[in-house]
């Protein structure tokens, strides 16, 4: 469009929906707080209007440009992204990724704010597909001169130590670990609780501190780090990781395109 055009749409939305939408500054335009407010719904709304209008439309990875928006905690991001990253600068060079921290409202799945989360099945309810990504275990990482684990770990060297314990910001419950513990009488020593799994190598290379730490990411940081990990001495379950998306987008075929890419950079 030419400026006097898009000048002229600007001005029917402005009288239309009663607010100037945007404003000058210093910087350049900016929206104003409604637009900010309303522009998700309506990017929402055209993509669905979209699907609906041209259902089997192609999906041209190698030339299509547009943006997917994934939540993840930094454990699914770790395991994810490098080899996703590295499959999108190949294959389809114009696709943008935000990324958000997980967890957050999961009803920004069906105000289509987040194309995709990354998470267990159980944390996000309502209207939402699943297929599974991976399964991880946590195994205990220590660092290799450790002075107090010799040989296979016990659990009365297990409780003796030291703990970090990985947990969300706005979590201060136990922790997997300490649930499986606490059913068998037992509990440990948590000293220091971060919010993210990278935080955690260089912590536990540089003290006594261990870890309850993803099997998954163990070979990331041990080629850099003096760094060993025992199985925990006591049965933890597993977590299965899964993408999830909201049922508008299940037909789309550039959603159906980065869910087979998900899975395929994570299960081979």
């Amino acid at each position: 469009l030419t400026q006097p055009a898009v000048s002229n749409a600007l001005g029917r939305l402005r009288e239309r929906l009663h607010d100037p939408l945007v404003v000058p500054t210093r910087s350049g335009m900016v929206p104003t707080e409604y637009a900010r407010r309303v522009a998700p719904v309506l990017r929402a709304a055209l993509r669905d209007i979209e699907t609906v209008l041209d259902p089997e439309a192609p999906f041209e990875a190698s030339s299509a440009e547009r943006t997917f928006t994934l939540a993840a905690t930094d454990h699914v991001e770790l395991v994810v992204l490098p080899s996703l990253v590295a499959r999108l600068r190949r294959e389809a060079p114009g696709i943008t990724l935000r990324i958000r921290a997980w967890p957050q409202d999961p009803g920004a799945l069906a105000r289509g704010e987040l194309d995709f989360v990354l998470a267990r099945r159980d944390q996000v309810p309502g209207s939402t597909r699943a297929a599974p990504l991976f399964d991880d275990r946590l195994v205990c990482l220590a660092r290799k001169d450790h002075p107090q684990i010799r040989g296979r770990l016990t659990m009365s060297t297990y409780l003796s130590l030291a703990h970090v314990l990985v947990s969300p910001r706005e979590a201060t419950g136990p922790g997997a670990v300490d649930a499986a513990l606490a059913a068998r009488g037992h509990e440990r020593r948590v000293a220091l609780r971060v919010p993210h799994f990278a935080a955690v190598p260089p912590i536990v290379a540089s003290s006594d501190l261990v870890a309850a730490f993803s099997e998954r990411l163990t070979s990331s940081f041990a080629s850099s780090l003096p760094l060993r990990t025992w199985p925990l001495p006591i049965a933890v379950p597993r977590t299965r990781v899964s993408i999830l998306w909201h049922e508008r987008t299940n037909a789309s075929p550039a959603h159906r395109w980065m869910r087979e890419l998900l899975r395929e950079v994570t299960t081979g």
